[in-house]
């Protein structure tokens, strides 16, 4: 699973946070590539295991990353890695991510 970096990291950053206490939520804004919001719960469940933030509830907000192409304007999501790399509408390869 190449999300369990990112689910260590958000155990460690809530950690830092709760300085001791127990957790009961953590809001957390994931932005870029994307991700599958089942699979980052369940690691961050198994990352949280033994710490402060074993059981809490964890709320993802989805910014997706999204792709401008500067061929024909079109604006949307990145749902895969051709989408990073080429324009959905157009199939132009200038685009620009941003996310």
């Amino acid at each position: 699973m190449h999300e369990l970096g990112l689910c260590e990291g958000i155990v460690d950053a809530v950690g830092r946070r709760a300085r001791g206490r127990a957790v009961a939520w953590a809001r957390v804004r994931l932005g870029g590539h994307p991700v599958d919001p089942e699979v980052v719960r369940t690691g961050v469940a198994m990352a949280a295991a033994g710490t402060e933030a074993e059981g809490m509830n964890l709320e993802l907000v989805l910014d997706p990353l999204r792709a401008r192409c500067r061929r024909c304007g079109a604006d949307e999501p990145v749902a895969d890695a051709l989408g990073m790399a080429a324009c959905a509408r157009c199939g132009g390869v200038d685009v620009e991510l941003v996310g």
